[in-house]
């Protein structure tokens, strides 16, 4: 309910453009520029779950395809050009790298929401120490939740 807005702002858009006659290729880069930019932006406030994500790679499989059956797979699609793919992302992959984001803003930025972060949750304690409380916010809960993998992917020290 909370993200039917997305939904039917990404459904317009490929209905939308479904009147028109485009090419595989074309269709392909449609969902790369405008949809991801769509979900992109979304995603830098809210974390999608599995369902939200399932449901706009339903949508943009369904526009690739044009309702017909799928020839390739999703998954294969969405693999890097070098790797047989067609360079789509998939939105989970999209929502990893947004809430990697976050958890790396709230370690080096200086904004105020960094420092509010720090401030009201860290009180001078290291954030790779912290457990979040059930009274957190839901944001907090991710930037905890995307430790591990943040500290999979860093070379530097520790730092935040």
């Amino acid at each position: 309910m909370h993200y039917s807005s997305l939904i039917d702002k990404c459904k317009s858009k490929l209905e939308g453009w479904s009147m028109h006659a485009l090419s595989f290729s074309g269709r392909v880069e449609l969902i790369k520029s405008v949809i991801h930019g769509i979900i992109s932006y979304w995603i830098q406030s809210f974390h999608f779950p599995v369902t939200i994500w399932n449901e706009v790679d339903r949508l943009c499989a369904n526009f690739v395809w044009k309702g017909k059956m799928h020839t390739w797979a999703w998954d294969s699609l969405c693999r890097s050009k070098s790797g047989g793919g067609m360079g789509l992302r998939r939105a989970q992959g999209i929502n990893n790298v947004a809430e990697l984001k976050r958890f790396w803003n709230c370690c080096n930025s200086k904004s105020i929401w960094a420092r509010w972060l720090k401030d009201h949750y860290l009180k001078g304690r290291s954030l790779w120490e912290i457990k979040a409380q059930p009274v957190d916010s839901y944001v907090w809960k991710n930037i905890i939740a995307a430790r591990q993998t943040a500290s999979a992917h860093m070379y530097l020290p520790r730092q935040c």
